[in-house]
Parts: structure tokens; C-alpha cells; sequence
């Protein structure tokens, strides 16, 4: 059995809202712990990184992608990374 979704369902609209929070000129690239295979339980991890003056990059791990930049947008933002 399968599901069929109607609707105006977008499944990165969480991806793309937490991108609005990422300070303008930053890169950021998602993964997943490497040298094994992926269990259950790993979590994605983001990688945040901007102008070296005001912030060092970071790892940041959540639940979802989503989540992830998020947490990493917002404590690059608390750093003084928005401009």
C-alpha cells in the first residue's frame, strides 16, 4: 500500500525557510557522518561557514536538515554574522 499526497504540499519548504536565515554571503553544505554506512538514529549535520572575522565554522547536528541549519544559521547570526 502507498500513499498519495494532494495538495499544495511542498517537501522542502522547511529546507527553503531556513535558508532565509542564513546570513548573506555564507555557504553551507549538509551531510551525513561518513566512513560507515547510515543507521538509524544518525542524525544530518550542517556545516556553516562565513567571513573568518566574525565566525568559525561549525558543525551543527538535528533531527532534520531543516533543524540543523537552523540551529547553525541563528548561532551564526548571534555571532555577529548578520549584516
Amino acid at each position: 500500500k502507498g500513499c498519495v499526497l494532494r495538495g499544495s504540499f511542498n517537501p522542502t519548504a522547511s529546507l527553503d525557510a531556513a535558508m532565509t536565515l542564513v546570513p548573506e554571503g555564507y555557504g553551507w553544505r549538509l551531510w551525513m557522518p561518513s566512513g560507515r554506512q547510515v543507521r538509524d538514529g544518525d542524525k544530518p549535520r550542517i556545516t556553516l561557514w562565513g567571513d573568518a572575522r566574525s565566525y568559525a565554522p561549525n558543525d551543527t547536528e538535528a533531527a532534520t536538515p531543516a533543524l540543523a541549519l537552523t540551529a547553525a544559521a541563528l548561532r551564526a547570526r548571534a555571532q555577529g554574522g548578520a549584516k
